[in-house]
C-alpha cells in the first residue's frame, strides 16, 4: 500500500478583522499505524484549536475565504518529532508561533478599520428634508446601525439664532457624538486669510463651548489649510494652544455632488431613482477608501485607523444605511471616530501645503513630490454618470 493516502485535514481559520490562515496537515498510512504518531496529530490539532479560542479568532465555517488579507500559510507535512510536549512535536510548535506572530503582524498592518466624521451641520432646509428632521433622521439610522460615536464637525453660524443651532447639535451629544469646530460660518483660508479666518472659528469655539467635552477637534472648510506657510503655522500653532486636534481625513471623496444633483433633479421635477443614484454613490465612496487605503500602505507601511469624509447633507443621510453595510460586508470595521485620531497618523505635520485632499494624499506628495493620480471613482465620472441618470444638463 502507499504510504500517503492524499488525504488531508484543512484546518481554516481567520484573525479579525483581516488575516486568514489556513494550515493542511497531510495524512498518510504511517499516521495510523503507529499510536505516537497519531498522538501527535492530534496534539497539533488540538493546539490550533486552542489558539482559535484565544479574542478575536473566529472560525471560517465553510471553504475558502472570497477575499485574503493574508497569502495562505501551508503546514504541507508531518514530520517525525525528537520528542513531544504535551502530544504536539516541538518542530510543528515553533512553525504555530511563527504563523501566529506572522498573521498578528499582517493584521495589524492591513487591518481596515474606517471612521465616521460629517461636515457642515446643521444644513439647511431642502425638498428632501427639514433641518431638524434631518438630524434626527441621521442619529436614528447610526443608532439602528451601531455605528460607535461620529464626530459631527458644525457651523454654528448658519441662522442668526445660534441658540436653536445649539439645540439642534446638542440631540448628537445626547445620542453620545461628538461636535467639532467647523469655523463659524465655513470661509477658505486661501481666500479670506489668516486673521479673517482665526476670527471665524474662535467665534465657533465661543458658541460650541457648551457643547464640547475632553479633548476638542477642528476641522478646515474645504480641507484647506492654506497655501501661505505662514498662516498655515498659525493656525496649527493656535489649534496646539488651544487644545484642538487637527480633524485630518484620510479617505476624501465628494459625496456632496450626490445631494447637489438629486436636488437639482427634485426641483426641475425629475424622477429620481434612488436605488440607482445609492448605486453611484456607495461606488463612489468604496472606491475611494480601497484607494486611500492601498496608498496608505504604500507610504506608511500599514492600514491606519482611517477618517472618512462624509457630509450632513440628503443624498449621504439617505444611503448612510446602506454605506455602513457595505463598509462591513467588504471588510471594514466601523470604529469611533475618538479611536480613529489615536493613530499616530493624525499627529504628523507634512512641511508641504498641499492638503485638499487628505493626509494620505498630502504625505505621498511630501515622498513623490507631485500629487497622487486619484486611482478611484472620482467626482467628475460620477457627476458625468448622475447627469445622465437624473437627465440633468452637464
Amino acid at each position: 500500500m502507499p504510504r500517503d493516502l492524499g488525504g488531508r485535514i484543512h484546518l481554516i481559520f481567520k484573525t479579525e478583522p483581516c488575516a486568514i490562515i489556513q494550515v493542511r496537515i497531510r495524512l498518510s498510512l504511517y499516521h495510523f499505524k503507529h499510536q505516537w504518531a497519531m498522538f501527535h496529530m492530534l496534539g497539533l490539532i488540538r493546539l490550533l484549536i486552542s489558539l482559535t479560542m484565544e479574542p478575536g479568532f473566529q472560525w471560517v465555517i465553510s471553504g475558502y475565504h472570497r477575499k485574503f488579507a493574508l497569502k495562505k500559510i501551508e503546514v504541507n507535512e508531518l514530520f517525525r518529532p525528537k520528542f513531544l510536549i504535551y502530544g504536539v512535536a516541538m518542530n510543528e510548535l515553533k512553525k504555530l508561533v511563527f504563523i501566529s506572530v506572522m498573521a498578528a503582524f499582517l493584521c495589524s498592518a492591513y487591518a481596515k478599520e474606517i471612521a465616521l466624521t460629517f461636515d457642515d451641520a446643521p444644513v439647511s432646509s431642502t425638498v428632501y428634508f427639514e433641518t431638524h428632521k434631518r438630524t434626527s433622521k441621521l442619529i436614528r439610522k447610526l443608532k439602528a446601525l451601531s455605528v460607535p460615536p461620529v464626530i459631527i464637525f458644525a457651523n454654528p453660524c448658519k441662522r442668526d439664532d445660534s441658540n436653536s443651532i445649539i439645540v439642534q447639535l446638542r440631540a448628537y451629544t445626547i445620542a453620545g457624538h461628538i461636535i467639532g469646530n467647523h469655523t463659524c460660518s465655513h470661509p477658505r483660508l486661501d481666500k479670506v486669510g489668516f486673521d479673517s479666518f482665526l476670527e471665524d472659528a474662535l467665534k465657533a469655539d465661543e458658541i460650541l463651548t457648551p457643547l464640547y467635552s475632553g479633548q476638542k477637534y477642528f476641522r478646515y472648510p474645504f480641507l484647506n489649510e492654506g497655501t501661505d506657510e505662514s498662516a498655515r503655522n498659525q493656525m496649527r500653532d493656535w489649534l496646539g494652544r488651544n487644545n484642538y486636534r487637527n480633524g485630518l481625513v484620510s479617505v476624501d471623496n465628494d459625496d456632496t455632488i450626490v445631494t447637489d444633483k438629486i436636488i437639482k433633479a427634485k426641483e426641475q421635477g425629475k424622477k429620481v431613482d434612488h436605488k440607482k443614484v445609492e448605486k453611484l454613490f456607495l461606488k463612489h465612496i468604496l472606491s475611494a477608501a480601497e484607494f486611500y487605503d492601498k496608498l496608505a500602505v504604500k507610504n506608511l507601511g500599514y492600514s491606519p485607523k482611517h477618517v472618512l469624509l462624509l457630509h450632513e447633507m440628503d443624498g449621504t443621510v439617505l444611503y448612510v444605511d446602506s454605506l455602513v453595510k457595505e463598509l462591513r460586508k467588504n471588510g471594514w470595521k466601523i470604529i469611533s471616530a475618538k479611536e480613529a485620531y489615536e493613530d499616530p497618523l493624525y499627529l504628523k505635520t507634512p512641511k508641504n501645503t498641499y492638503a485638499g485632499n487628505g493626509i494620505i494624499a498630502q504625505l505621498d506628495y511630501e515622498k513623490t513630490g507631485h500629487k497622487p493620480k486619484i486611482g478611484y471613482y472620482k467626482w467628475d465620472e460620477l457627476e458625468k454618470d448622475l447627469n445622465k441618470l437624473l437627465g440633468l444638463a452637464p
